[in-house]
């Protein structure tokens, strides 16, 4: 996305923006040494691969919760190519429910690929999965997401513990002393329905 290289480069002037841009050939044409790295010096691998493909939002589409067979889902084998180029200590994946649950999800193409590279490299990475909502973080929004993670060793990662699950947050807490200024016309084609919408509701 070059609006998001552009925000990077504007606010963090000495991150290195690698090429090319797209994940999936820079993950085929990535070498340790390309980018500084000795194999197995990387602390962390995260990513986020396209939820589209694992989304129940996305089931009115045709495309719709299509899972590892559309075409978005090939960062997924980016990830596991850019793991075994780097062998880093530890990975991390956030993403809907549906990319670990469900027919269509990826969790046996991260397994299986991850086995993979365990036999050919001797490592362990074991993926545990937990299903965790932001808004028990503290975060004024429930959103339940998967988050993966494997370590080199096999050892598992225990995520922190919620600190706001029995007090969350409301949209309102974090807003309501706003001062909002002079707000945009709402435009779009259902803009005349959003009053429409109960509090709480979709």
């Amino acid at each position: 996305d070059p609006l998001a290289r552009e925000t990077l480069r504007r606010n963090r002037p000495d991150w290195k923006l690698l090429t090319p841009t797209d994940v999936v050939d820079f993950a085929d044409q990535l070498s340790p040494a390309r980018i500084g790295l000795a194999v197995g010096e990387l602390s962390v691998l995260a990513g986020g691969p396209p939820c589209q493909p694992f989304s129940t939002a996305a089931q009115w589409s045709t495309k719709g919760r299509s899972g590892m067979r559309d075409s978005r889902a090939s960062t997924v084998h980016a990830f596991l190519v850019t793991c075994e180029k780097l062998l880093p200590a530890a990975i991390a994946i956030e993403n809907v429910l549906g990319f670990v649950s469900g027919r269509d999800s990826a969790l046996g193409t991260m397994t299986e690929g991850l086995n993979g590279i365990n036999s050919r490299h001797g490592t362990r990475y074991a993926l545990g999965t937990t299903v965790v909502d932001a808004a028990d973080y503290g975060v004024p929004q429930r959103r339940r997401r998967a988050i993966l993670t494997a370590q080199r060793d096999g050892l598992a990662i225990t995520l922190p513990r919620p600190s706001h699950a029995q007090a969350p947050i409301t949209a309102w807490d974090a807003l309501h002393d706003l001062d909002p200024g002079e707000l945009p016309a709402p435009r779009g084609r259902w803009t005349e329905l959003l009053g429409s919408i109960p509090e709480g509701g979709n």
